[in-house]
């Protein structure tokens, strides 16, 4: 039998029945009164049972569950940010453990501004594969800080502050990156051969550069560069064709043959005129010349096929550098730049052996050194040596017979005057008349004649001059024409 209350007032942890029944209203107007049981109240609102069962504590929040229950937890300050309330009708139930709880629209101040903080706990997402998203309003900036790791990401492109407590945005690392390429030189990928001379070959510039090629028009044979043969996909530097914009980089798409001709196509990444810039490396790591060596293109190309692509050299091969020991030989061609330091010799004889220089004075001499023949700083260079006085200034073979110079040095002709008598005409002139003339003449055939050869008088007055010098030549007495007369002079020319 049901028990039958006015319950207008009851300690919350009274003990009731289910068919119990109460009366809920105004106590001054009975005609507000409802009336229900505990079980219809209960089958109305099933989440009271588990409501009254639960244990609160600070900082938790009580939420209702998948089967209309209610239950109670813990929850981090950095979740709490996922519950977005807003506004005077969105509410939530919490409790600061020192009284019931309650609903409201403000969360608690452990929720609110200042530092939110997770205890030392990881922040994890329990979705499979989710994301963890962390949303600022407005300008607001997202900090991690922390005394020993990352602090701040930052979207800083110059990159002016490196330190370990900042991340960098990817925005940031590719205007910084940009900027570094931009500034400096850039290196490709490395050519395996790179060429020593012009190429005889037809170039057909493609599209822009893209699809270019260089075709054999020359005898049909195998491609070899720099004493290598290709093979097709090689990757050839040609840097020394005599129509320059033709240079570049290719890749061999045909080797060739005694019946077929070789062509190379402009390397995919430096075939357009944003890939040609002035400052890029290519190095070549094989031939017999260029192997080890570093190229650098140096012009401003605009138009692919057009403007001249020129390379200079930027890193010698190591081969081209020699370190000399004592008594070492040096053979093949080498180029020497800058001062040539010549060891003092230990004796008399190796400085007479070695015709000892001054480091600091390895000259050529001029002509008046020559001339002069006295100085010991200088030494004798091919264009100047027969400045010397014991070097003859000019000479000839000629036979007068045929009218033939047969060899000859500063003569620019013979004059055939008459029978035994000629004039020698000189290249460059003696300074002045006041020259030694020595001569000798044979004939081809015969013997037993007095042959004599000299500088032709006339009153008593020798016939030379500064330009020319005129002899006769005679058999006894009489002016003979001889196959072998030989002239040399000597003295100061002009």
């Amino acid at each position: 039998m049901a028990t039958t209350e006015r319950l207008y007032q009851f300690d919350p942890k009274a003990t009731l029945a289910t068919d119990d029944i109460i009366y809920c209203g105004n106590t001054s107007d009975s005609s507000k009164e409802v009336q229900t049981t505990v079980a219809g109240l209960i089958g109305a609102y099933p989440g009271l049972l588990s409501i009254g069962a639960l244990t609160t504590t600070a900082n938790q929040i009580i939420y209702t569950t998948a089967s209309n229950t209610y239950a109670v937890s813990g929850v981090s300050a950095f979740g709490l940010l996922a519950l977005n309330i807003t506004g005077a009708a969105s509410k939530i139930m919490v409790t600061d453990g020192s009284s019931a709880p309650g609903l409201s629209s403000t969360l608690p101040a452990f929720l609110l501004g200042g530092t939110l903080s997770t205890n030392g706990q990881i922040i994890t997402n329990s979705l499979a594969d989710g994301d963890v998203l962390v949303n600022t309003n407005g300008t607001g900036l997202w900090l991690l800080n922390s005394t020993t790791g990352v602090s701040s990401v930052i979207n800083d492109s110059s990159m002016a502050t490196a330190t370990t407590s900042n991340l960098a945005t990817a925005a940031s690392i590719k205007t910084y990156v940009d900027n570094v390429s931009g500034s400096g030189f850039t290196v490709i990928l490395t050519c395996l051969l790179g060429t020593t001379a012009n190429l005889t070959g037809t170039y057909a510039n493609g599209a822009a550069g893209v699809g270019a090629t260089l075709t054999n028009n020359s005898t049909q044979v195998a491609l070899t560069i720099d004493g290598v043969l290709t093979q097709v996909a090689d990757r050839v530097l040609v840097k020394d064709q005599t129509s320059t914009p033709d240079n570049g980089v290719y890749t061999v798409t045909t080797v060739g043959n005694g019946s077929t001709n070789w062509v190379l196509t402009r390397a995919t990444d430096y075939d357009e005129a944003a890939e040609i810039v002035a400052g890029t490396l290519i190095p070549v790591s094989g031939g017999t010349i260029n192997g080890g060596s570093i190229w650098i293109e140096t012009s401003t190309v605009t138009t692919v096929g057009t403007d001249p692509i020129v390379f200079s050299i930027f890193a010698q091969p190591a081969n081209t550098f020699v370190t000399l020991a004592t008594n070492q030989m040096v053979t093949g061609n080498k180029e020497f730049t800058g001062t040539t330091i010549v060891p003092t010799p230990s004796t008399d004889t190796e400085a007479a052996n070695k015709g000892y220089l001054d480091s600091t004075t390895v000259i050529a001499a001029s002509q008046s050194q020559m001339e002069t023949a006295t100085s010991s700083a200088v030494f004798s260079a091919p264009a100047v040596q027969q400045f010397h006085p014991g070097h003859p200034k000019g000479w000839v073979q000629y036979n007068q017979v045929s009218n033939t110079v047969l060899a000859s040095y500063n003569v620019t002709s013979v004059t055939d005057n008459s029978v035994g008598d000629f004039t020698v005409n000189w290249d460059v002139d003696f300074s002045s008349a006041n020259y030694s003339v020595a001569a000798t003449s044979s004939a081809l055939a015969g013997g037993g004649d007095l042959i004599s050869i000299g500088v032709f008088t006339t009153g008593g007055v020798p016939q030379i001059a500064a330009g020319t010098v005129r002899m006769v030549v005679k058999a006894n007495t009489s002016a003979t024409d001889y196959e072998y007369n030989s002239v040399a002079a000597f003295g100061d020319q002009a």
